[in-house]
């Protein structure tokens, strides 16, 4: 899955179709002008990987399993430097659903 980060949100993510045990390759560019991650949470709230920080026009990935079914969540917790707010406050968070296999 390859996606952009943009100041606090992901314009393209598209997470639509996945079921449990599947192993998926996240792959972020930063589109934006201050670092982004991409970390997603299980249906119990426990992070099963992130992308790291990734400075304004790099790229960077990692991979994930899904190993139930359920809803998972996506974030970035990094924090705006101008407001001093995390950058889930500002948009970059959202859920999508996994599937049974």
């Amino acid at each position: 899955v390859t996606f952009e980060a943009v100041e606090f949100r992901y314009p393209d993510l598209d997470v639509e179709g996945i079921i449990t045990g599947e192993t998926i390759r996240f792959e972020m560019t930063n589109a934006g002008s201050q670092a982004h991650e991409f970390e997603v949470l299980d249906p119990d709230g426990n992070a099963i990987g992130e992308v790291a920080s990734t400075e304004p026009g790099a790229s960077s990935g990692a991979i994930m399993t899904f190993e139930s079914a359920g809803v998972y969540s996506y974030q970035c917790i990094l924090v705006d430097p101008d407001t001093g707010k995390p950058h889930t406050e500002l948009g970059m968070i959202g859920t999508f659903d996994v599937a049974a296999g």
